[in-house]
């Protein structure tokens, strides 16, 4: 990244559906982007994010 932090792209897996809905949701509600009326429920995000690739960006902590 360009401030030096180093990061992993990785498969979006079930278990981070919740956090990854969450972070998504703050965005929503900025109304900056995602041009949607209210934030996602859980079936919601799970239609749109979960019927195909979905992947996530991570801190990677190793040197």
């Amino acid at each position: 990244m360009p401030n030096g932090i180093k990061a992993e792209l990785d498969q979006m897996f079930p278990y981070e559906q919740d956090a990854v809905r969450e972070l998504l949701n703050l965005i929503i509600i900025e109304g900056q982007t995602y041009r949607k009326s209210k934030p996602l429920s859980k079936v919601e995000f799970a239609a749109y994010w979960m019927t195909h690739d979905a992947f996530v960006a991570t801190e990677n902590h190793t040197k």
